[in-house]
């Protein structure tokens, strides 16, 4: 499958956080393992649910008890200041969900090694 601009994460949205996400792993996030791109959401649907102000990402992963590399840590740190809004965008945009960009990254074997 060919990559489309709906492909890339800033397309659905570009806080500060998410542009620098994208210059670190790449405008669809090519260079971010499978393993890590399923915690991202996990951990980004984690931190949505809940409602407390001093719920952030790194309890949520801690929440969703899942298995990440050092690496993952380090999309945690760039994203550390996401509000709820732009934590949605990279999730889901108006008309095209963000998480269906990244299923399409995995099916495609758009990750690194």
């Amino acid at each position: 499958m060919m990559a489309t601009k709906y492909d890339s994460v800033t397309y659905h949205a570009s806080s500060d956080c998410l542009v620098k996400l994208t210059e670190h792993y790449g405008d669809r996030l090519e260079r971010m393992s499978s393993t890590d791109k399923l915690a991202l959401l996990a951990t980004l649907a984690g931190f949505l649910a809940d409602d407390s102000e001093d719920y952030g990402l790194y309890a949520a992963s801690e929440d969703c008890g899942l298995r990440a590399s050092d690496e993952f840590y380090v999309s945690l740190a760039i994203l550390d200041r996401i509000t709820p809004n732009d934590a949605l965008g990279l999730q889901i945009a108006s008309t095209y969900p963000c998480s269906e960009a990244i299923a399409n990254q995995l099916k495609d074997g758009v990750y690194a090694v």
